[in-house]
């Protein structure tokens, strides 16, 4: 439900086009929240809880939307990760940085390669011993040369910390590594998971994180709250036709936002490719009917 809504491949691009258009709303909520002016307290870091309704509601959306930003962002931001589109494209870059620094590569089984792996009961006694207090995940051989894989984690900080490699027959230690020696790409991959559920320090770090998405979650009620308070009586309020000229700035901005938000650029290109054939179709005249004799 959380990546697919149970629709598939479909689902998982929904969930990412509501992403990328989360983290644009939270960039330019921000621009609007800027202090033009001065550096007031009240209505810029603080709600006004008195006065015009109006007023008291804008600065509920503002002042919260500020306070959870930076976490909302970092939810949002690792959460695409695991996206379709932009997901494929960070693991792609990472890859590719990670060529600098070379993973290191698990050591060969020493055992002959005709000898008889022990149990997994053996190896999760074996990796217990080293690390008893750690959740064990087991990666088995993949071949006759290949040995057993255990990585080790525990209930905050990165999602494994030491990774051991173990003979596939003998049970020897071969070798064991630390998420901080390894390459860009899985170093990465060890604390993308933690930052975006908030267990990076464990409970008191989950707290935070569920008090920044309940923020999140107001948001998008406070903003349709605000669009019904100041419509025109009887109308929708929807904005009218964009202004003819665009700052350059704001043009760039989209594009490269769009190139790093691939599902948000395609949402963009559709709607102005949308617009476009709408103008095109009501200035094509209607069809002239020639009079009968």
């Amino acid at each position: 439900m959380h990546r697919r809504l149970f629709l598939g491949p479909l689902g998982a691009l929904v969930v990412e086009l509501t992403t990328c258009w989360t983290i644009v709303l939270l960039l330019t909520g921000a621009y609007l929240w800027w202090p033009r002016k001065d550096r007031r307290l009240w209505g810029v870091l603080m709600p006004r809880l008195r006065g015009h309704p109006y007023v008291v509601l804008r600065d509920l959306h503002s002042v919260c939307g500020i306070s959870v930003w930076l976490l909302a962002l970092i939810c949002a931001g690792t959460g695409l990760f695991y996206s379709s589109l932009t997901g494929s494209a960070f693991k792609l870059a990472l890859r590719a940085a990670s060529g600098f620094v070379q993973d290191p590569q698990p050591p060969s089984s020493r055992s002959p390669v005709d000898a008889t792996p022990l149990p997994v009961d053996t190896i999760l006694a074996t990796a217990h011993g080293k690390f008893s207090d750690a959740s064990l995940t087991v990666f088995f051989p993949d071949s006759r040369e290949g040995v057993f894989m255990v990585y080790a984690s525990w209930a905050h900080g990165p999602t494994y910390r030491r990774v051991l490699a173990l003979d596939r027959a003998s049970g020897e230690i071969l070798d064991e590594q630390t998420n901080g020696n390894a390459g860009l790409f899985r170093w990465w991959t060890t604390w993308n998971f933690p930052l975006h559920a908030g267990s990076v320090a464990g409970t008191p770090t989950q707290v935070i994180w569920l008090l920044g998405c309940l923020g999140l979650m107001l948001l998008p009620v406070t903003g349709v709250w605000m669009w019904w308070q100041r419509r025109p009586p009887g109308q929708t309020g929807f904005p009218g036709r964009a202004p003819a000229s665009v700052p350059r700035w704001l043009t760039r901005l989209s594009i490269v936002l769009g190139i790093l938000l691939p599902m948000f650029g395609l949402s963009v290109a559709v709607v102005v490719l949308g617009e476009r054939g709408l103008q095109r179709l009501r200035k094509v005249p209607p069809a002239q009917t020639g009079a009968r004799d």
